[in-house]
């Protein structure tokens, strides 16, 4: 099963609040808290959050999230790495779901919002022993780690991740979390090679990682067969060049049957009128 049946199914949960273990007031993107009040779950305590901004005009930026206990507690600072506020003019994004699938709601904020539909967030694990929110730690993932691209969750303790590039090109990750932990264990990406679009699936948990699958699945460039909307055709070599579709499989020969009588006689006389031509000529 590919990574993209996953995805629709991870938005609705996350859209209806289904994998996540808490409430708040983070339905709609926040200016400002002062605080704002949200709950983990069962058994916790609520939390107080409170914006910490640094610099005015162009140059003010988010720099940290103050979280502590409701009734009282350690304080907490979490840093954001100075996000600007002129970047998310209509508010910033917070997730309060579960990424660990322990039951209890964890933290997130969107970082950067960018072409193609890529983005970029800090994450946050609810310890409920402590009653502290743990940085999460991510490997594997290459780039997407590095540039904190954005997380979903696909299933209990399974993070996907899902990096566009071009009109052709994306990566697509996933990832087994445990505790504060996320370590990439599939990548799935398509890319063009000169002309031609392919499709590859690696093994990131063996070292070095291990090719599963790289097949072609389209064809990039001009071509009168091609759609109006796409130069890119996924359909099995329906756009091959004929090199590539001479080694795809084909449908089995029919198995050889011996010839009827009627036949027999029928190939028996062409046969005649073949030789009495070529004498004629």
């Amino acid at each position: 099963m590919t990574i993209r049946r996953f995805v629709v199914l991870a938005a609705m949960l996350v859209s209806t609040g289904a994998a996540a273990g808490a409430a708040g007031p983070f339905d709609a993107p926040v200016r400002d808290c002062h605080p704002c009040r949200f709950w983990p779950g069962a058994g916790q305590p609520q939390f107080d959050l409170t914006f910490v901004f640094t610099g005015s005009g162009d140059d003010k930026k988010l720099a940290a999230l103050d979280i502590a206990p409701a009734g009282g507690g350690a304080h907490q600072r979490l840093d954001t790495g100075g996000i600007a506020v002129s970047d998310f003019s209509d508010g910033f994004t917070i997730e309060t779901y579960d990424l660990n699938g322990d039951g209890l709601g964890d933290l997130s904020i969107t970082t950067g919002e960018y072409a193609a539909g890529n983005s970029s967030a800090k994450y946050w694990i609810y310890d409920p022993a402590a009653h502290r929110f743990v940085p999460l730690e991510r490997s594997g993932g290459g780039d997407a780690d590095s540039d904190d691209s954005a997380l979903v969750p696909m299933e209990k303790g399974v993070l996907y991740c899902h990096v566009h590039d071009t009109a052709v090109a994306y990566a697509d990750y996933v990832y087994r979390i445990s505790g504060n932990r996320a370590v990439a264990v599939r990548k799935e990406e398509q890319s063009q090679d000169d002309a031609f679009i392919v499709q590859t699936t690696t093994n990131l948990t063996t070292k070095p990682p291990r090719v599963v699958r790289h097949v072609t699945v389209g064809y990039a460039g001009d071509s009168p067969a091609r759609t109006p909307s796409s130069n890119v055709s996924t359909t099995r070599g329906a756009m091959l060049p004929p090199c590539i579709r001479r080694a795809m499989p084909r449908k089995q020969p029919r198995p050889w049957k011996p010839p009827s009588a009627a036949s027999s006689s029928r190939w028996r006389w062409e046969a005649i009128r073949f030789r009495a031509t070529i004498r004629r000529t």
